[in-house]
């Protein structure tokens, strides 16, 4: 795929995990539809994080917190960590194809207003697929 000028770009469906979801259907309560987010991959970056917008709009409650290192700040920050269901839409795979994720604890972060993204996927995820980054080329691919 083509590299942008944000870099490797992915499109993201991000929605409430497998477990919850079930727990709304049992309960009668309608389920949030995913959303389409774009996503930029990170390898510096141990989490993937989503824009906190997001997760308020799929009402996805935080499970706990996580601190983590930015680079240019002495302490470690702290972030609400998130379980979510995550589906990476490759346009490289043959249609129908996609990679989901049916929980991944995700970092929430305010991404939109700091680095304009809706969407980082750190290692926790390219540690599950082979990501290539040729930059004479302008492209990238993932392989799962």
């Amino acid at each position: 795929m083509p590299l942008t000028e944000r870099g490797a770009e992915i499109q993201l469906l991000v929605g409430v995990n497998a477990r919850e979801g079930a727990a709304l259907q049992r309960s009668g309560l309608p389920v949030p539809q995913p959303v389409n987010l774009n996503g930029v991959v990170d390898t510096g970056t141990m989490y993937s994080l989503v824009d906190a917008h997001w997760l308020d709009q799929l009402a996805i409650a935080p499970v706990g917190e996580a601190s983590v290192g930015v680079v240019g700040v002495r302490s470690p920050i702290a972030c609400n960590q998130f379980e979510i269901s995550l589906t990476i839409i490759h346009p490289a795979l043959p249609r129908g194809q996609k990679r989901l994720f049916k929980s991944l604890p995700v970092l929430g972060a305010d991404l939109k207003n700091a680095t304009g993204d809706e969407a980082l996927l750190g290692q926790d995820v390219l540690t599950r697929c082979r990501f290539v980054y040729d930059g004479r080329a302008r492209t990238f691919s993932l392989d799962f």
